[in-house]
C-alpha cells in the first residue's frame, strides 16, 4: 500500500456527469489495472444487450471546446447521443 492514502465515496452521477450519460446507472465498477477502472454503464445510449448476452466494450469518444470566457465544454459524440 502507499504510505499516504485514502478512500474516497462520491456520487455516480459525477461520473455520468463527466462522462456525459446523465440519467444512467452505473450497475458495476471494476479495477482492472493499476490506476484503470471499468464501468458497466446502464443508460439508453448504450448498445442493446440481450438477456445472457455479454456486455460489449464501448470507448467514449469525447469533444472539448472552449467558450468565450475560458471554461471548457466537454461532449461525447461516441457512442451517440440518442436521448
Amino acid at each position: 500500500m502507499k504510505p499516504n492514502a485514502g478512500r474516497v465515496t462520491i456520487d455516480e452521477s459525477i461520473l455520468l456527469d463527466f462522462l456525459d450519460f446523465r440519467g444512467g446507472t452505473i450497475i458495476a465498477v471494476t479495477q482492472k489495472d493499476y490506476g484503470r477502472i471499468e464501468l458497466v454503464i446502464e443508460h439508453p445510449d448504450m448498445p442493446s444487450v440481450k438477456e445472457f448476452a455479454s456486455i460489449p466494450n464501448v470507448k467514449p469518444l469525447m469533444s472539448r471546446t472552449e467558450d468565450s470566457v475560458g471554461r471548457y465544454i466537454v461532449t461525447r459524440i461516441e457512442p451517440a447521443k440518442v436521448h
